[in-house]
């Protein structure tokens, strides 16, 4: 979780020279090709021509499209947006599933948080531009009033808003500007939920294997379904499972996130249990560990059995550097990221 500050339809048939018709099933698919597009874009070895290639792109539709592919938005974000419109209409706007289960905290940095005062809005499906639009739309509300007597009460608080899910802004910043080259390397994404990580790592990185893990049946189908529709399956897979029984798949890792897959699925008691459980799963020296936000936030309120700097070392993460290659601080949350990397183990 985080705390957040407050498709057009295919056109029909045309006809075609020779007299035939082709209706709009048979049309190429806008995420397939920008699917090709982002691939060839991929392929290009020399930085300084994939820097062209932006410039051209930019210089082509800058005056037609504002938002369009430029340097800081490259073909990798058509992708992501595709994904973003195929699945917003299969959940609904609070990205919940019947068979999830949500644990508010009773402690730490969310304490206060309880159903009538939160709404989680999934931060890869919907940017705060969605947002104001559902709101002036009728869908969705900032405000809760804090009164039993609310229809008479001027008792209004402003909703706590969070996320379970990465945003763009935040996938491209880790894939492409926290996290070391990935070429040839496995990540994986504890309690994968949407997929948002591995459909960012597929676009943004070269890493050789990508896989999810999500204990929620609904979620991991509907991430199969899109790694299959938008063909990412060549490097990117989803287990419905929970990540204690993964055990060669941890050890095969080379990177793993853990974007708060603790705080809203388990009590107290049971996250300190898990935390010890989850030193003892991630200790293949070298790994590293992604978290959002920063494990001293993720354990805030819980009394952990064992000192963490005899597990893990902090790999410093320069936000001004990021800032200086055009990622922004604040969209890109990037200080709410930590890099950890496993100690070897006769280091423990």
């Amino acid at each position: 979780g985080r705390n957040r500050s407050q498709s057009a339809k295919m056109p029909g048939g045309k006809r075609r020279r020779g007299g035939d018709e082709r209706g709009a099933d048979d049309a190429p698919r806008a995420e397939d090709i920008a699917k090709r597009i982002i691939e060839q874009y991929e392929s290009i070895q020399d930085a300084s021509v994939r820097r062209r290639v932006r410039e051209i792109v930019h210089e082509t539709w800058a005056c037609e499209e504002p938002d369009g592919i430029g340097p800081e938005d490259d073909a990798g974000d058509a992708v992501l947006d595709a994904v973003r419109s195929f699945l917003k209409p299969k959940l609904p706007v609070n990205a919940h599933t019947k068979t999830e289960k949500i644990v508010f905290p009773k402690s730490g940095q969310f304490q206060g948080y309880e159903p009538h005062n939160t709404v989680n809005v999934d931060g890869f499906l919907y940017t705060e531009d969605d947002i104001d639009d559902l709101c002036e739309a009728g869908k969705m509300s900032r405000y809760y009033c804090d009164d039993p007597r609310c229809e008479y009460s001027q008792n209004v608080k402003l909703l706590n808003f969070v996320s379970q899910s990465f945003s763009k802004d935040e996938l491209r910043a880790l894939f492409q500007g926290i996290l070391p080259d990935l070429t040839g390397k496995c990540v994986l994404d504890v309690g994968s939920r949407l997929g948002a990580a591995l459909y960012g790592a597929h676009v943004f990185s070269r890493a050789a294997k990508i896989c999810g893990v999500e204990r929620d049946t609904t979620f991991a189908q509907l991430s199969l379904d899109t790694l299959k529709r938008f063909r990412m399956n060549d490097r990117c897979s989803v287990i419905a499972a929970d990540i204690f029984t993964c055990k060669d798949l941890v050890a095969e890792a080379d990177v793993v996130i853990l974007h708060n897959v603790f705080e809203f699925f388990y009590d107290e008691n049971e996250r300190v249990k898990v935390w010890s459980l989850a030193r003892e799963l991630f200790s293949k020296p070298g790994q590293m560990l992604v978290l959002s936000p920063p494990f001293h936030e993720q354990t805030q309120g819980i009394s952990l059995t064992f000192d963490w700097s005899e597990w893990v070392e902090r790999v410093d993460i320069d936000v001004d550097d990021l800032e200086d290659q055009g990622f922004d601080r604040e969209e890109a949350h990037l200080e709410d990221f930590e890099l950890l990397r496993v100690l070897p183990r006769e280091e423990h």
